[in-house]
């Protein structure tokens, strides 16, 4: 499957609309930044948020951020309508050897299928969970309260000093309300 990928810079963009409406249906509101949020993210060199697209039908999302030494994959999602057809494994797969470091993220803690097949999906990968840390995850909205999540690492855990400048510049620079 030949996909090509849009880099978002603007919600003035066309593509806007598509990221949008995906990242709305894949994520509940308090794992989701607001418009302001995005914009706010969109205006930042580190952050890179990408439609991808097979052929001309938008199928995922991708944002990310990318600093010295690692990079935070911030969301991928998959249009509802294309789950199932190795999408997420052909993402992450390419982004995993364009970044060439270190890669973070988050998922939530296990409690459901869902989330277990997430778990599982992350470390086919070769993304190692790191409970270690007891992740918070910072509010992305006003009115939400920090958000447990499993922090997950790739291709390797990282140390206790990793995780604090990871965890600074995720409350400094990264959620911004």
């Amino acid at each position: 499957m030949k996909l090509r990928k849009t880099r978002i810079t603007s919600t003035g963009q066309p593509e806007f609309e598509h990221f949008w409406h995906i990242y709305n249906e894949s994520f509940p509101e308090i794992e989701r930044k607001n418009l302001n949020g995005i914009k706010i993210a969109l205006s930042k060199d580190k952050f890179h948020n990408e439609l991808v697209f097979s052929e001309n039908n938008p199928v995922a999302i991708l944002s990310y951020w990318l600093y010295p030494g690692f990079c935070y994959l911030e969301y991928i999602a998959i249009n509802p309508s294309e789950k199932g057809n190795g999408l997420g494994t052909n993402i992450l797969g390419s982004l995993l050897e364009e970044v060439s470091q270190p890669v973070i993220l988050e998922i939530e803690h296990i409690v459901d299928e869902t989330t277990r097949r997430r778990l599982n999906f992350y470390q086919r990968m070769g993304f190692i969970p790191n409970p270690q840390h007891n992740h918070m995850q910072p509010p992305y909205q006003q009115g939400f309260e920090l958000l447990p999540m499993l922090l997950m690492t790739y291709p390797a855990e990282i140390s206790e000093s990793e995780y604090l400048e990871f965890y600074k510049l995720l409350t400094t620079e990264i959620v911004e309300i």
